[in-house]
């Protein structure tokens, strides 16, 4: 074969596989990216947020980039666990103003159903109790009072809107007190009624959780504080000699034999917690 045609071939070859390496790559960021935002735009409809979630994302590049390059200078091995950590904060302060907001909202569950019996009992529908609950109760949950009463006069039916209701709160104690409703609408009955009554269950169900988990709290914080304590003990090695704990980590085996034990840890630590769960 002549040189010419062999070097075109190799040449082409060589074009044809880079472009499909890629269309690859580019076929897992689009991939990836997608699930990123779809990911940034339920954390920031939970935590009722109206940033759009391509800011997240970019928020988590340049994180990516900051904490990569922060731990590349500390260890280059290090620098793809901290850019994935980067990437990945953003969303996880989402979802911890998610949780927040969830746990506001179901704080307040008992005081949104002993409004709505008021109005009840006052004489008012169900739509327009609800409505009221909304300008009585406070924080997240009289927003989602208000987003169910807005629903309801747009013609949702109630049962679609209690669901929404719950889907967007999901509590159990919320799925209990939806599904009183609905019997109550079904079979009749003094809707007030059920709703006192629900009150009183929930806030006895919350009494014992409580409870529940000043039993378990010994336990949760035994497993921090095991949990915790390497990585104590190692800034301590590392604070009385420094130049072994550097010639440690810069050694393969010493970043390996690192990570191994903190992927432990993280394993241990979630084993305990969900031991002592309450």
């Amino acid at each position: 074969m002549p040189f010419p045609l062999a070097c075109a071939l190799v040449f082409g070859s060589v074009l044809l596989a880079s472009l499909a390496a890629v269309e690859g790559l580019a076929g897992v960021w689009e991939r990836a990216r997608g699930r990123y935002v779809n990911a940034a735009e339920e954390s920031l409809d939970a935590a009722w947020l109206t940033w759009p979630a391509r800011r997240v994302l970019g928020a988590g590049i340049a994180s990516a980039f900051v904490l990569g390059g922060a731990c590349a200078l500390a260890h280059p091995a290090w620098a793809p666990a901290g850019a994935g950590v980067g990437l990945l904060l953003p969303l996880g302060a989402l979802w911890t103003l998610a949780r927040r907001r969830a746990e506001r909202a179901r704080a307040a569950l008992p005081e949104a159903l002993e409004a709505i019996s008021r109005s009840l009992r006052a004489g008012s529908a169900l739509p327009q109790a609800v409505s009221r609950a909304a300008g009585s109760v406070a924080g997240p949950m009289g927003r989602e009072l208000a987003l169910v009463s807005r629903e309801l006069g747009l013609g949702v039916p109630l049962e679609e809107a209690l669901s929404h209701w719950h889907e967007r709160v999901g509590d159990a104690d919320l799925a209990l007190a939806v599904e009183g409703i609905r019997l109550a609408q079904e079979v009749g009955g003094t809707l007030s009624e059920t709703l006192q009554n629900l009150v009183v269950t929930v806030r006895e169900r919350r009494r014992a959780q409580a409870r529940l988990n000043a039993l378990t709290a010994q336990g949760r914080m035994q497993a921090w504080v095991v949990g915790l304590l390497p990585f104590g003990l190692a800034g301590f090695l590392a604070w009385m000699d420094p130049e072994g704990m550097a010639e440690f980590l810069r050694r393969p085996a010493g970043v390996s034999l690192v990570a191994l034990a903190a992927i432990l840890q993280a394993v241990g630590i979630a084993w305990i917690r969900w031991i002592v769960r309450p």
